[in-house]
């Protein structure tokens, strides 16, 4: 392989490497605090799965939430951002109607707290069919993933 091919190669693989990188440094100490160990299981698992195949979970998102593929990689990108928390934002922003940002904000503006605190910060309370709801968007990206399903998330 030329030197030429090797940069231009290495410059396509960047965002992914960079990606996978970050995501494995941060995965271990992940603690969503949802307020459900069954959404919270899933949601540490995620980033598990992205380290290996960040371009399914973009794609999986994509289609779950609607939000374009190069804005999901732009957020994924950003420096102590947990893919978790990506796809919480857009799976719960797309089920409630509101924007992934608005979410991801309020989950940064949460500073050491937990998505608990950043949806009561919202004034979102979500009912037990919403929690429900989310689990099978949750069961639904593992059956895409073709990846077992956490057991606290129950069978797909």
């Amino acid at each position: 392989m030329s030197a030429r091919c090797a940069i231009a190669l290495s410059l396509l693989l960047w965002p992914v490497l960079a990606l996978a990188e970050q995501t494995a440094e941060l995965t271990a100490a992940y603690r969503a605090q949802s307020g459900r160990a069954d959404i919270d299981a899933g949601l540490s698992d995620i980033n598990y799965y992205v380290e290996r195949h960040p371009d399914a979970f973009v794609d999986e998102l994509h289609h779950a939430s609607g939000v374009g593929r190069a804005q999901l990689r732009q957020w994924l990108a950003q420096p102590q951002r947990q893919a978790a928390d990506v796809y919480f934002a857009c799976q719960l922003g797309a089920l409630l109607q509101l924007p992934c940002l608005q979410l991801l904000q309020a989950r940064d503006a949460a500073g050491e707290g937990d998505w608990e605190a950043a949806l009561a910060a919202q004034e979102l309370r979500l009912g037990t069919a919403q929690w429900r709801q989310l689990r099978q968007r949750f069961q639904h990206s593992y059956r895409v993933w073709a990846r077992p399903l956490p057991a606290a998330l129950g069978k797909a």
